[in-house]
């Protein structure tokens, strides 16, 4: 019975800290939604491709901001990928080296992860 009890009260502590971890993230989606879609809307296309603006000169674009965004994510890809592509190598080569050992545990936690996640789930529909 006791031990009904501390899972009970565990399970709905961490249904209560997932929504407080999650809620921030809809307030924010909500806004940029609700303050967003507007000026999508009023600026058109030339909004998603234009430059800035001049000061005091209305509504500018933000095809600067997309266009850094896509470098960046490139240049990160560009440089991450590879380093990711290698280390799977040399952990899969050497096992039993301090970066096979790491990238194994890492590799475990992250899909135990997803299995905790499905697991949890599946217990609060049962």
């Amino acid at each position: 019975m006791l031990r009904e009890v501390k899972e009970k009260l565990f399970l709905s502590s961490i249904a209560v800290m997932t929504i407080l971890t999650i809620l921030p993230l809809f307030h924010i989606i909500y806004s940029v939604a609700v303050e967003g879609i507007p000026v999508l809307l009023r600026g058109g296309l030339g909004f998603l491709t234009g430059t800035l603006a001049p000061p005091d000169d209305g509504l500018g674009g933000i095809g600067p901001a997309i266009l850094g965004t896509l470098i960046l994510t490139a240049l990160a890809s560009l440089i991450g990928l590879p380093i990711a592509v290698m280390t799977g190598i040399y952990a899969a080569e050497y096992p039993e080296s301090l970066i096979g050992r790491l990238t194994r545990t890492l590799l475990t936690i992250m899909m135990n992860f997803l299995r905790f996640s499905s697991d949890y789930s599946l217990c609060r529909s049962s």
